[in-house]
């Protein structure tokens, strides 16, 4: 299927493909890390692999992934961490929450990482100042580190929905 949307991807230069390689017990993410544009990696997946954080896991993962894809990496309390062309951003998780209820907080994360970047109208394959790529990727991944603190505060989901503003405003 990778291979269809990449098809039509080279003819009509929009889509972005994106996946998550989340389970350590899965052997076969070779085989499509390198198609992506966008590739997050759980946790989990990069301590199975023997890396210590996810700094450390996007530098020694990026070699895998196509030229000019954008891995990223959430590591819960610790922060997140992404590498695009060689160049390691990071972010520190949220701070001074209590935190309830940690189910769903990746799939927050991954939510809010790329709502954050469609929002700022970024295309990994649009021709950019790199300048301009950074600055829309440190917010989006600022961004996703709030959300998913903020999905940890609550139970379930309920009110994260109210969230949207004040991340942005006190990001700005």
């Amino acid at each position: 299927m990778i291979d269809d949307v990449l098809c039509y991807k080279n003819s009509n230069g929009q889509p972005v493909v994106s996946i998550e390689i989340e389970k350590p017990e899965f052997h076969n993410y070779n085989l499509v890390i390198n198609k992506a544009d966008l590739v997050f990696v759980s946790k989990d997946y990069v301590k199975s692999k023997g890396f210590a954080n996810a700094k450390e896991a996007v530098s020694g993962l990026y070699n895998l992934c196509k030229e000019g894809a954008i891995l990223v990496c959430a590591w819960g309390e610790q922060g997140a961490s992404l590498c695009i062309n060689n160049e390691v951003l990071t972010c520190p998780a949220l701070q001074n929450i209590k935190v309830v209820d940690t189910l769903g907080a990746g799939d927050t994360f991954v939510a809010g990482f790329i709502g954050s970047l469609l929002s700022q109208r970024f295309y990994p394959t649009e021709p950019e100042h790199t300048t301009k790529i950074i600055t829309k990727l440190e917010y989006a991944l600022n961004y996703a580190c709030h959300l998913a603190g903020l999905k940890c505060s609550m139970y379930g989901y309920t009110g994260l929905k109210d969230c949207y503003k004040c991340i942005d405003a006190e990001l700005e």
